[in-house]
């Protein structure tokens, strides 16, 4: 009696791991973060700093010391978290802005802190509320890039001008009302 033996070649195997490889390079690229959102994500770091307390009731994120120094805050005003970097590069720290009630973008100035003896300005104030809500922000940076994060922790947009932020908003509201 002949048994007649049946198994891959070689060549079989080979085409088997190369598709293998094919599509599992498919899928990697699919899920890869884009450079855009990479450059994101280094340029706002004080969210991944902040998103361990999303279960927190009203977290503070301040900065002082022109943003060398910051710290989260809980709603008593106790120190959570201390931050041992700056969340800013000192030669790229953004002009900080928001929208007022008509529309308009207005520079933030952040309000003053009292330390111990002397008075220091706050750099930056991000809030995280417990309706999982967050400070509505546009960051200018000295490149000319502006970045608008949203008050729901969304997803940041970017825009090569103020007038950039301040047209699509436009355009949101003319949309809206039709």
């Amino acid at each position: 009696m002949k048994y007649k033996l049946s198994a891959f070649t070689l060549i079989e195997m080979l085409i088997v791991l190369i598709l293998i490889g094919v599509i599992y390079t498919l899928i990697l690229n699919r899920y890869k973060p884009k450079k855009e959102e990479l450059y994101l994500q280094s340029k706002i770091p004080f969210r991944s700093v902040l998103l361990p307390f999303w279960n927190h009731s009203h977290v503070i994120l301040l900065c002082g010391d022109k943003c060398k120094k910051c710290n989260i805050y809980d709603d008593g005003g106790k120190i959570i978290k201390r931050i041992k970097k700056s969340l800013f590069k000192q030669n790229d720290i953004p002009k900080f802005y928001v929208f007022n009630d008509n529309g308009e973008i207005n520079r933030k100035e952040f309000l003053h802190i009292r330390p111990k003896k002397s008075e220091e300005k706050i750099c930056f104030r991000f809030d995280l509320y417990p309706n999982k809500s967050s400070s509505e922000l546009i960051l200018e940076y000295q490149n000319g890039k502006v970045l608008y994060l949203s008050p729901y922790f969304n997803d940041t947009l970017s825009f090569s001008s103020l007038e950039g932020v301040q047209n699509y908003f436009e355009n949101l509201k003319t949309e809206t009302v039709r």
